[in-house]
């Protein structure tokens, strides 16, 4: 039997970086492009994310900027069509989620169906989602060793 492999190569894939005009997308898009990339798509609504953090890159013809919407799925559809692979980092963080919650449910939630979903009809190989330490809770702090037997959120 054969193993195959969940990865897709980055040498000559067409990547899409949902959010990517932000300090980890821009980061990924610089490596992906390092790595050779075939051309690599930044879509961001530009309401956190700027086009500053692309300045670094902004010259390689391989790089396309799209303004999209992860809420808005014929926009994701569009942005998919044709693609290897997509970073899925789009989100309303949560150190500003208090402002509104309900946009970044909507966001976080239904901004994610729609990327899956465009995915899905797009026949995308692989998609890969982050996301942050948020979700571990904030607990106490940490005393003494850090060690992989700690629970992952405060107990009891």
């Amino acid at each position: 039997m054969t193993k195959a492999s969940a990865a897709v190569p980055i040498k000559g894939a067409k990547i899409a970086i949902m959010g990517g005009a932000s300090l980890v997308g821009s980061a990924s898009a610089e490596l992906f492009l390092k790595e050779g990339a075939a051309e690599v798509i930044i879509v961001d609504n530009f309401y956190q994310g700027a086009a500053a953090a692309l300045s670094h890159i902004a010259d390689d013809p391989r790089l396309k900027i799209v303004r999209g919407d992860v809420l808005r799925l014929p926009q994701m559809i569009e942005a998919t069509r044709g693609v290897d692979a997509v970073l899925q980092l789009a989100a309303v963080m949560t150190i500003t989620m208090h402002e509104d919650p309900w946009v970044g449910l909507d966001v976080n939630v239904r901004g994610v169906q729609n990327v899956l979903e465009a995915c899905r009809l797009n026949g995308v190989k692989k998609v890969v989602f982050t996301s942050s330490t948020a979700v571990y809770g904030y607990g106490p702090s940490i005393k003494g060793d850090l060690v992989e037997t700690l629970p992952l959120h405060s107990v009891g």
